[in-house]
């Protein structure tokens, strides 16, 4: 487009002619850039992770876990007690790990109810 404007500047005969031309592509340009702009982040947008159903019953593990240490540490072994097979049917594994690892939560268990 600034080729086209130099060119109806340097002849003046066609200056006319050029410069419709020239001016034609200015609404398809915006327009373009418009629609990158506009789409640039969904074309770029990298897809979501798949999450297993292991890694799904081992995040709700987890957040019970915390949960299951909060009620320990304030001494709400009944809760601690609720927790305790609910974790171990989602995830024996992280059951045996973490959730038995922990002292407090160890505690309540032992705890005579």
């Amino acid at each position: 487009m600034l080729a086209a404007g130099m060119t109806a500047s340097a002849i003046p005969a066609h200056d006319t002619e050029i410069m419709t031309v020239g001016l034609a592509f200015v609404p398809v340009s915006v327009i373009g850039a418009l629609v990158f702009i506009a789409t640039d982040d969904k074309a770029n947008e990298q897809p979501a992770p798949y999450i297993t159903r292991r890694e799904r019953r081992r995040a709700e593990a987890w957040e019970l876990t915390k949960q299951a240490k909060e009620a320990a540490r304030s001494a709400d072994c009944t809760q601690v007690q609720a927790i305790d097979p609910r974790v171990k049917d989602l995830d024996l594994e992280f059951h045996g790990i973490v959730f038995m690892r922990d002292v407090a939560i160890q505690r309540c268990l032992r705890a005579p109810e």
